[in-house]
């Protein structure tokens, strides 16, 4: 083949590469809950923008290249026909703090009670204990978990995530037909090059599944499987350490493994990676990774006044004595604390602030072990650094 042949037939994958691309990886940043765009919307704004290119390359006389401008334009079509209405996939967590006698006895009673009636313990730390209950019986059996203790506080969220997963569903459906249409084109070629070029773009798409099918499966377990955070306050004896005495409330009601400050005045913007599933971000930010990392973001009024540093000493004075480790952190315009547990199986908590107006604002990150501190935290502190809020008026 020509060196004009095969520069043609390259410069047509290519082509189609950016189409998938343009399905595959549309909205990596932005299109989080609530905010996809339909997927025959989707298909049809590529679909005008690769036509002419392919048609173009086409026309230079090599039959490869002529084949993967038909295959691109097949599989651009073969998705964009409207999806028939599907059902709401909701995603439910509860939370309470209870008082108990005896943590311990506690934990291994809620232990007994959730696997009893079809659950599991998700994870177990100090004096918190998270559950996993079949989303059909969420409510009955969140209801005879208040009873297992004196009831302090109790909260309900619910999260619809039907767009985001139809997008994946859709994402994921692009990406198998591109890479099995690669693999049909890669049969039709002898050319060193072009082979080497499908190959590559093989190997893009199937890393972009398995990350997708990864997202997927991690939502349907929450959505089949509702999330329970059960936080154990043992009666303590007078003159022991107790957070009612932190004089700063939101301080003194963080709480790691589930959102401490659930309201958001103002619209945040993270750009965060592929790794997390936005799950809501408009009256609250809340963002899950496939291993349990959880990052949220929440506002109270700056009382008192204070700026960056005044709050994060305030964590670290109040806090640190929960915890076996606790190391400030300066992450652009926002000041942090990492805080590393006392557990045997520890996790890490980072909280991190920054003013805006009279508003304090509070990012949260949980991870449920170390391996995910390592794994995720270089990330997280990169994208707090795109951090904005878009705060309403006043």
């Amino acid at each position: 083949m020509s060196l004009v042949r095969a520069n043609a037939s390259i410069f047509a994958i290519i082509i189609l590469a950016l189409a998938i691309g343009g399905f595959v990886g549309c909205g990596r940043a932005e299109r989080a809950l609530g905010y996809a765009e339909e997927p025959a919307e989707l298909a049809k704004e590529p679909a005008r923008d690769a036509s002419a290119p392919l048609a173009s390359k086409a026309t230079a006389g090599t039959e490869l290249a002529a084949a993967l401008a038909e295959e691109g334009q097949d599989l651009l079509a073969s998705v964009s026909a409207p999806e028939k209405p599907v059902e709401r996939k909701r995603i439910y967590s509860g939370f309470c703090r209870l008082i108990v006698d005896e943590v311990e006895e506690a934990k291994a009673d809620l232990t007994r009670f959730i696997e009893q009636n079809g659950g599991y313990v998700e994870s177990a730390f100090q004096n918190t204990i998270v559950l996993r209950v079949p989303a059909p019986r969420f409510r009955e059996l969140f209801e005879e978990i208040l009873d297992k203790g004196d009831l302090l506080y109790k909260s309900i969220e619910t999260f619809d995530v039907s767009d985001y997963f139809r997008d994946q569903e859709t994402r994921l459906l692009i990406a198998e037909k591109a890479r099995g249409r690669l693999y049909t084109l890669l049969e039709r070629t002898d050319n060193v090059e072009e082979k080497l070029a499908i190959l590559r773009e093989i190997k893009r798409l199937s890393e972009e599944i398995e990350g997708i099918r990864l997202r997927l499966e991690n939502l349907e377990r929450q959505i089949a499987f509702s999330r329970i955070t059960v936080e154990l306050i043992p009666r303590l004896p007078i003159g022991e350490l107790s957070k009612a005495d932190i004089p700063f409330p939101w301080i003194a009601s963080l709480e790691p493994v589930y959102g401490s400050l659930p309201r958001l005045r103002g619209r945040a913007s993270l750009s965060l990676g592929e790794d997390f599933a936005v799950l809501e971000k408009r009256r609250s930010y809340r963002a899950e990774s496939s291993d349990g990392t959880r990052l949220r973001i929440g506002s109270t009024k700056n009382e008192p006044r204070g700026d960056e540093e005044f709050w994060q000493q305030a964590l670290l004075y109040h806090l640190k004595a929960y915890y076996k480790t606790a190391n400030p952190l300066e992450i652009g315009s926002l000041r942090g604390v990492l805080f590393t547990s006392k557990d045997r199986n520890p996790y890490a908590y980072l909280v991190a602030v920054r003013i805006r107006g009279g508003r304090l604002y509070v990012l949260e990150v949980f991870f449920p072990d170390l391996e995910a501190r390592d794994r995720h935290l270089d990330d997280i502190q990169e994208a707090m650094l795109s951090f904005e809020v878009k705060p309403w008026l006043w």
